[in-house]
């Protein structure tokens, strides 16, 4: 039991701490300490003040000691998990957060700080159900609903998600992150014209709001509405976290004034599907009288030198020329005012070693005369975008059913594993693919590539080869809306899904097409 000279001595150690006076408050605690070492409210307090100060290793000891006495306390183990997560431990703050909530099951706080550490270490279905528990408490709580709604969006409950953003303004209609929240979900639900105007109300009430922007743009940009999208589109920058090209490292970022005679850098920014794609443009830079040279993945180094126009190819790490001049390459289309009359989609833009195609030329022929299908049916998973718009390779089944088709597999990544588990023969080469310019040369002796939306459905499209690509409900803003074809490749057709993850439909669509294909004998082109 603590004495009451030692009640006196914290109460005015807590007086200190709450005016502000750190130092002092924590010279207090620690007179009271040396008196009373093991006291757990002075080890607690200056456990919290230590925390404040920066030092979250001490805090962590320091509370820990503390939580020796009393164990049972909710208290203790919801700053005991802030510490930890301030040292980086997210795996043993997870397991503090769940105990605080476990012991105080009527605090809110506790419930929305453990679905909050379970979303950032990925566990979703437990933070939906920790944010559930947090509204249980307290139901009229905006900051729950906005968190239970990102944690539905994860783990792909859209209407869910639609449902609690909105209950959340309902709550509180002047929350900007919300409204940016749901502009983006009507965005993923296909809901276009409500995701533009919801973007703008969130924009409305904060201009700097950069991912209301960025899903601003990217509506505008997916309803073809090009020349308002562009500029929107150019907040990516802020949304996403990249550097800005403006950086003190690099050089000024080039503003679509003449740049003839200087060497301007067409930096990568995205995944490789969007450097291929937008490698188009660098020769429209070089007609400009510019000197291009393009920073890229060195798995892709070898097939952009292909490019016409490219001065040099740089992989990333490798030494840059002297620079003048920088830009990402998205932001390129916005800088030459692209439209949807005036995309430039004269493929192919890529080409293979033509020796390389030879020999695969000549492998195929050897193995069958089969109609050669390459197939690409994932993304990358570390991608969350990626991860929606990937199919396992199992739910390709029904294509397996076309008689006279060989299958062969694109596929990189762990997502090539899968062939394993198929009852139907894929071709496997993927030992001899260790870059794009060795897929090219592969692709370009295939009659057709059938890909999900990622980076083999460029390449095939960038090659001019025939390339059906498979989207979700909500495809990335490139693909627009509702057409079977796209301008950016004139070899390309589109497979939509009707509903949002329904890919069987798409499938058995295909499949039908690809019968057709094969049995009007569609002559082999490239």
């Amino acid at each position: 039991m603590t004495s009451p000279a030692i009640q006196q001595a914290l109460e005015a150690a807590v007086n200190l701490h709450r005016a502000g006076r750190l130092e002092a408050a924590e010279a207090a605690y620690r007179a009271i300490l040396v008196r009373a070492p093991d006291d757990p409210d002075a080890l607690h307090l200056l456990g919290v003040l230590a925390a404040q100060a920066g030092r979250a290793n001490e805090s962590v000891e320091l509370i820990r000691r503390a939580l020796d006495a009393r164990p049972g306390s909710a208290e203790l183990h919801a700053n005991l998990a802030l510490a930890l997560r301030r040292t980086g431990r997210l795996d043993q703050a997870l397991g503090a957060y769940r105990r605080a909530a476990e012991l105080g099951p009527d605090r809110t706080e506790a419930w929305l700080n453990l679905g909050k550490a379970c979303l950032e270490l990925g566990e979703l279905e437990p933070a939906v159900a920790a944010f559930n528990r947090a509204l249980a408490v307290r139901p009229a709580y905006p900051d729950a609903e906005n968190d239970l709604g990102v944690a539905l969006t994860r783990v792909g409950d859209l209407e869910g998600a639609l449902a609690a953003y909105r209950r959340a303004l309902a709550l509180d209609p002047a929350r900007v992150t919300t409204s940016s929240n749901l502009a983006a979900t009507f965005y993923n639900l296909g809901q276009i014209d409500e995701a533009i105007a919801t973007a703008r109300r969130a924009i409305a009430l904060d201009p700097t709001c950069a991912d209301a922007h960025l899903t601003l743009g990217a509506s505008l940009l997916i309803s073809g509405r090009f020349a308002e999208g562009w500029p929107e589109y150019e907040w990516r920058w802020k949304a996403l976290g990249l550097p800005p090209s403006s950086a003190p490292t690099l050089p000024p970022t080039w503003d679509g004034s003449d740049p003839a005679g200087r060497r301007i850098l067409l930096t990568s920014e995205q995944g490789l599907g969007d450097t291929l794609q937008l490698v188009r443009y660098a020769p429209l830079v070089a007609a400009r009288g510019a000197r291009v040279v393009v920073g890229c993945r060195p798995i892709l180094e070898r097939l952009l030198r292909t490019v016409e126009g490219i001065e040099r190819v740089v992989a990333d790490g490798e030494p840059l020329p002297p620079i003048d001049l920088t830009i990402p390459l998205p932001s390129l289309p916005g800088i030459f005012g692209t439209t949807l009359a005036t995309v430039p989609a004269r493929v192919p833009y890529l080409a293979p070693d033509s020796q390389a195609r030879e020999r695969w030329r000549a492998r195929l022929a050897s193995r069958s005369r089969a109609f050669n299908v390459g197939l690409v049916w994932a993304g990358q998973p570390q991608n969350r975008t990626d991860r929606w718009r990937s199919i396992p390779l199992r739910a390709l089944a029904p294509l397996a059913t076309v008689p006279g088709v060989a299958f062969h597999s694109l596929q990189g990544g762990d997502a090539a594993r899968q062939i394993e588990g198929v009852p139907w023969p894929i071709v496997d080469d993927n030992a001899e693919l260790h870059d794009f310019a060795d897929i090219a040369a592969l692709v370009a002796n295939l009659d057709l590539v059938i890909s999900v939306d990622t980076a083999g459905a460029h390449l095939a499209g960038a090659l001019g080869k025939p390339v059906w690509t498979l989207l979700p409900r909500a495809p990335d803003w490139r693909w627009l809306l509702e057409r079977e074809d796209t301008p950016w490749y004139p070899t390309m057709r589109l497979f939509r899904q009707t509903r949002s993850g329904d890919w069987a439909d798409v499938v058995a669509r295909v499949a039908e097409a690809l019968a057709r294909a094969v049995g009007s004998g569609w002559a082999r082109r490239g």
